[in-house]
């Protein structure tokens, strides 16, 4: 966030720039501003500091330009999806830490798979953060690249699975990998038969730990330039970081992403009472309770074709799913 949007933020609520309260005093009035910006002394708190902002564009060029990681591999691979006589080649992934496997909504599309039912799932996302989402389950027959190996496999549709992937097309891990008597189907030679919407690194199905398990054949294969070679009925996948000796050009990660951190976090920002996101250490008064029923009533009415007026109930956001007792009711109701 930049050091403009930040500002715009308190001006639009009308708060402090100093200790970010929704008040009626200048940050030179503040009544604690005898805490000064630890960059430039100046009246504001550092999160406003135009030479810490400068400070933070040079560090983070600064860690950009100095690192050096080698590229790192996951497991993916081609499988075929059988629909009646048709089958169609896409790229897959298999991930152990996700509960359920999953399908594109592109490719379940595509295909012209049919929905056998709807899923409730509730994900659990990287630092604790969950969401409740609706899918639509299919049952697919999965195929093996050279069509020695086939199975059933129930599915979940995902808008996108995952950030594209790119495949191994070294030529040296390639050849290494051969002598060895390991050949992978997800490579560069596969790039333009495997379906894709806009790139051809996509990936359109998730194998989780589901079906994974049954996956593996035990076979495995070290190499020296720190790779993994798995072998599956599925056929062979490689997973692992290159030793820093090979320099790539870019760096995947599914679930993560690397974030320079700062002591003071700026999410701090919107954590304030003065943003009306997170409650103050105080209970909000019946004045500011009757605030926020107001806006929300004028943020959601709408008016029919007969002239009605339509509000919408202010449900607790990311409270879930409430759970059906009718089987519970009924049994406890026959042993009466």
């Amino acid at each position: 966030m930049s050091l403009e949007e930040r500002k715009n933020i308190l001006l639009r609520k009308g708060a402090c720039f100093n200790c970010f309260k929704v008040a009626k005093h200048l940050s030179r009035n503040c009544p604690m501003n005898k805490t000064k910006c630890e960059i430039c002394s100046g009246l504001h708190h550092k999160f406003f500091c135009f030479k810490q902002q400068k400070r933070e564009i040079e560090s983070l060029s600064t860690d950009l330009t100095n690192q050096n990681t080698g590229e790192v591999f996951l497991q993916t691979l081609t499988v075929y999806i059988k629909n009646g006589n048709s089958k169609q080649l896409v790229r897959a992934i298999l991930d152990t830490g996700s509960q359920k496997s999953y399908i594109s909504e592109y490719a379940a599309k595509f295909i012209g798979l049919k929905s056998i039912g709807k899923e409730t799932i509730t994900h659990g996302l990287f630092g604790g953060h969950k969401i409740t989402e609706v899918h639509d389950k299919y049952l697919i027959n999965l195929c093996s690249y050279d069509g020695k190996y086939s199975f059933n496999v129930e599915v979940n549709d995902q808008k996108n699975i995952c950030l594209g992937i790119s495949r191994i097309n070294d030529s040296r891990v390639l050849q290494k990998l051969a002598t060895l008597n390991v050949f992978i189907s997800d490579s560069s030679a596969n790039n333009k038969l495997c379906l894709f919407g806009k790139h051809s690194d996509e990936i359109h199905i998730l194998l989780g730990s589901d079906i994974v398990g049954k996956l593996f054949t035990g076979e495995v294969k070290q190499l020296s330039e720190g790779l993994t070679a798995v072998n599956t009925h599925l056929g062979w996948t490689v997973m692992g970081k290159l030793s820093n000796e090979s320099k790539f050009k870019s760096e995947n990660s599914l679930l993560v992403h690397s974030l320079l951190t700062n002591r003071e976090k700026i999410s701090d920002l919107w954590e304030l009472d003065s943003l009306g996101i997170k409650d103050p250490s105080e209970k909000r008064s019946k004045l500011e309770l009757q605030d926020l029923a107001l806006k929300h009533f004028e943020n959601t009415i709408l008016r029919d074709d007969e002239g009605r007026y339509i509000v919408s109930i202010p449900w607790i956001e990311g409270s879930g799913k409430l759970e059906d007792h009718y089987s519970l009711a009924k049994g406890r109701w026959r042993k009466l």
